[in-house]
């Protein structure tokens, strides 16, 4: 059975392409607004020069992705795959293990023999690449958009007379370092950075995969009782289903429809970024090995690992803007950047040490 550690690890490689992808766009923004500014009298005229520069800015962002989109297929399908076949794997010996102990059960030949599993795989697998070409033109219309913002906010800070042109070049740039490139904007308006919605997208399709493969065995095999994983730090939709048996058709008369929980809805159980697994459920013959955990204890553990995540972005996002400095020639803000990776390292260990977690260095990295 995949759990979330390894799920984790499959769609770490496809979040790294994506983190790398969006920090070479934003060093190639810094590159193009390199060279002299300039007093404020000067302000207009290297803007409309660096304007000037908006096309040769996109054809080197279109190449950073070309260089890349072979990579990003190559990974989502190992990912998914692996995920989807792994996810399977454990229950399938649970229920050949049930069926020579006398439990009521089809028996649906291996799983490399079912054409629907493969088909389920493909559909995914081609969803997956349809995501992330529309996420890729968003990246390019978005790192334009970002490079204008830039400027905008550079000139607005100059004429203002709050800032000398270099100062309030640094200040933007060390914004959107850490605002990043949007690689979504939703219906709402809102804006995703490449490296959240990214994350959401591979988990999201690794998941699902690995839930309908799961589902389609089960429905081979006649299997109806299921009983839910459990992990430390569970979602609070999530958390009251831990470690419980459910019928997947409603009709037991022993245990409670699956339909009565979460099931279904983004922040439930099988939603966006879930890390649940089902187990096939025999009475009498399995035991109950997965128990519901403390809800105090969950709850604690489950924010100290969104103020890590937080903190490893702030890390990444401070060596973005360390890249950007440079590329921008700027040596007082690659100073100030080292400096904010220094203090940002120093309130992660002390985080690890006080919470007993483990760090993971991966997650700090900008590849």
């Amino acid at each position: 059975m995949i759990n979330k550690e390894r799920l984790e690890e499959l769609s770490q490689p496809v979040i790294e392409i994506y983190n790398g992808m969006q920090a070479e766009m934003l060093e190639r923004i810094a590159r193009r607004l390199a060279g002299e500014i300039g007093d404020s009298s000067d302000i207009k005229d290297w803007e409309v020069r660096k304007i000037e520069q908006l096309g040769l800015l996109t054809e080197d962002n279109i190449k950073v992705i070309e260089e890349r989109s072979g990579k990003t297929r190559e990974e989502v399908r190992k990912a998914l795959e692996t995920a989807g076949f792994e996810g399977i794997e454990e229950n399938e010996s649970m229920l050949e293990n049930a069926l020579e102990r006398g439990a009521d059960l089809n028996n649906p030949g291996t799983p490399e023999s079912s054409e629907r599993l493969f088909d389920i795989l493909g559909a995914y697998q081609a969803q997956a690449e349809d995501i992330f070409n529309k996420t890729n033109a968003t990246l390019i219309d978005q790192s334009e958009e970002v490079y204008r913002r830039i400027l905008d906010r550079t000139v607005a800070g100059v004429t203002a007379g709050i800032k000398t042109p270099q100062q309030a070049l640094r200040d933007s740039v060390r914004s959107w370092a850490h605002n990043g490139v949007p690689a979504l904007i939703d219906s709402a308006g809102r804006e995703w950075g490449a490296e959240g919605y990214v994350r959401t997208v591979i988990r999201s399709t690794t998941n699902n995969v690995t839930n309908e493969m799961q589902d389609h065995r089960f429905d081979q095999w006649g299997q109806d009782l299921i009983q839910t994983s459990s992990h430390m730090g569970a979602r609070p939709k999530c958390a009251p289903y831990q470690g419980k048996v459910y019928s997947r058709s409603g009709d037991s008369k022993q245990f409670p429809a699956l339909s009565s929980t979460s099931i279904g809805e983004p922040d439930g159980l099988r939603g966006i970024n879930c890390h649940h697994v089902f187990y096939p459920y025999f009475p009498g013959l399995s035991r109950k090995r997965y128990q519901p955990k403390n809800k105090k204890e969950n709850d604690a553990a489950y924010k100290r690992s969104q103020r890590q995540r937080k903190m490893e972005r702030d890390i990444r996002n401070a060596k973005t803007e360390k890249r950007m400095m440079e590329a921008l020639g700027d040596e007082e803000g690659v100073k100030l950047a080292n400096q904010r990776i220094f203090d940002r390292q120093a309130k992660m260990r002390k985080f690890i040490k006080d919470t007993g977690r483990t760090r993971r260095r991966n997650r700090e990295q900008v590849y």
